[in-house]
């Protein structure tokens, strides 16, 4: 937020027309990667991020000009269907995918090289020659990892459809809800990254 209270809203934010109001978005994206590093992917990483937000802007006012509905009374874009949203989750998960690939690496060439993979190796058997466990995850922590996205990909989709779950939580009786909290501790204290390998100052943004 200091970047949108004190540089994206004094340049004019979003009270300006719609170009200067797309510069004012580039200019912000642009200095946040700068401030993360003084290496050029950190700025390609603010500038990807910065012209991902303008073109789906730009794609909504585009959406928004269209006629609401075809002739026979069908939607042109139906924005509340499942295919759509679906689509546009996985969209925007690809992207920031795309973006991090600048983050993370040391050099553009280190960048260049991981995406020229990623687009040029394609080998499904990685998912069963036990090869996927060479890459930094064991298979425990490769386990956890997908039992910890679906538990928040379950979280995410029950709030989408009204289910609260920690209102659910307070409805139920004293002996549940303490169980359910000393569920969550102790999955904090087998899971948790503890011992004498762990430092708290690699936190990632502590360097910048």
């Amino acid at each position: 937020t200091w970047f949108r209270d004190y540089l994206y809203i004094p340049l004019g934010g979003s009270r300006v027309g719609r170009v200067r109001r797309y510069f004012n978005v580039m200019i912000t994206f642009l200095l946040s990667g700068l401030w993360h590093g003084a290496n050029w992917t950190y700025v390609i990483w603010g500038g990807l991020n910065g012209l991902f937000q303008i073109a789906g802007n730009v794609k909504n006012t585009l959406l928004s000009r269209l006629p609401a509905t075809l002739k026979d009374g069908r939607p042109v874009v139906n924005r509340d269907c499942f295919s759509y949203r679906l689509f546009q989750r996985l969209m925007t998960f690809a992207l920031i995918c795309l973006t991090w690939v600048f983050f993370r690496a040391e050099s553009l060439e280190a960048a260049m090289i991981v995406l020229r993979q990623m687009f040029s190796v394609h080998n499904p058997w990685i998912f069963f020659d036990e090869t996927l466990y060479t890459l930094g995850l064991s298979r425990l922590e490769l386990g956890l990892l997908v039992a910890s996205a679906a538990v928040v990909l379950a979280v995410d989709v029950a709030h989408e459809h009204g289910v609260t779950l920690r209102k659910r939580l307070e409805r139920q009786n004293l002996a549940f809800r303490w169980l359910a909290y000393l569920a969550a501790i102790l999955c904090i204290l087998i899971f948790g990254v503890y011992g004498p390998g762990f430092d708290a100052s690699q936190f990632i943004y502590f360097q910048f």
